[in-house]
């Protein structure tokens, strides 16, 4: 099966006026049109999330679970997703700058749109989530966990792979060239497709236990 073209991401489409009205996260909520600084949200427990045509800024999500979680249309900049468990979470037209998302699981997660800037994802599960039309950049994903994940035709940029597990993912036409990958974790059917440099070439042939003559 041949990979899948890489196409430009969409932009979030936000709203010309926000409000800066201050919104609780609890029970079923939906957030919309909203601008929101500093706030927390830390150790919430809801069962369904729905954030849309928002820009938050410095908002605190970690340590909390939402089982249903659905964004579309919205910016998050210096946000903490520390710890925060996502289950088969949707994002649609989001970008993330510089937000903190160390050991945050979005497992099974649907990412369409997505632009991801300058995180701090150590230990970050996306293990089997589906990653159409996204971009990485400038990121670190060290130990970060995207076994069998799709990723085909995404270009990381400048992003740390080390020690990151690819295990089972789907990287036909991906680009890592400008990422440090020490200790990637992937098998020889994984690599297949994958775009990389004469060094990145090299390490993968030690790791994959090829002999080059």
């Amino acid at each position: 099966m041949k990979p899948t073209p890489a196409k430009k991401r969409k932009i979030p489409g936000l709203p010309s006026t926000l409000s800066a009205e201050p919104f609780p996260l609890e029970g079923d909520s939906v957030l919309n049109g909203r601008l929101l600084s500093d706030v927390s949200y830390r150790n919430t427990m809801a069962p369904s999330v729905e954030i849309r045509e928002a820009i938050l800024e410095r908002a605190d999500f970690s340590d909390s679970r939402m089982p249903k979680f659905y964004s579309r249309d919205a910016r998050f900049s210096g946000c903490d997703f520390a710890n925060v468990e996502f289950e088969g979470a949707q994002f649609l037209r989001v970008e993330f700058h510089d937000c903190r998302m160390t050991g945050m699981q979005t497992i099974e997660g649907d990412y369409q749109d997505v632009l991801f800037q300058d995180c701090k994802a150590r230990f970050a599960q996306f293990t089997d989530a589906r990653f159409r039309t996204a971009e990485f950049i400038g990121c670190d994903f060290e130990e970060a966990d995207f076994r069998g994940a799709l990723l085909e035709g995404l270009t990381f940029i400048g992003c740390n792979l080390r020690k990151a597990d690819f295990s089972g993912a789907r990287l036909g036409g991906a680009d890592i060239r400008s990422c440090p990958m020490n200790g990637l974790k992937m098998a020889a059917k994984d690599a297949q497709g994958l775009i990389v440099d004469a060094g990145q070439a090299l390490e993968l042939s030690v790791l994959l236990g090829l002999k080059i003559r």
